[in-house]
């Protein structure tokens, strides 16, 4: 299995503040097709499908992992796996399934 947090390339596991640094903007999801988050600086985020907001909530870093909360009902966490300067993909809570993100 990979590592998590890795730079393609690169041996050295990057930091939580490095990877938050990273998260910070606006990425559509390859899969399903319309889902864009944006990650703001402040740590909150905003999903939405095509066009509507769905979720919205605080995210941060542990570990490797990014944290979500949305909007106090529930909490998501994801093992990131790649990051590159476009893309990052990472591991659903499910451990199985690999969800990537394109930077818009």
């Amino acid at each position: 299995m990979m590592a998590a947090g890795w730079l393609t390339g690169c041996a050295t596991r990057m930091s939580d503040a490095a990877l938050a640094q990273q998260f910070v903007g606006t990425w559509s999801a390859v899969s399903p097709p319309g889902k864009v988050i944006e990650n703001r600086p402040d740590g909150t985020f905003k999903v939405r499908s095509n066009g509507v907001e769905t979720a919205h909530g605080k995210w941060q870093f542990k570990g490797g992992y990014v944290i979500a909360d949305i909007g106090g009902r529930m909490v998501e966490r994801n093992q990131v796996l790649r990051v590159y300067e476009n893309q990052v993909i990472v591991l659903s809570m499910d451990g199985h399934t690999r969800l990537t993100f394109n930077r818009r």
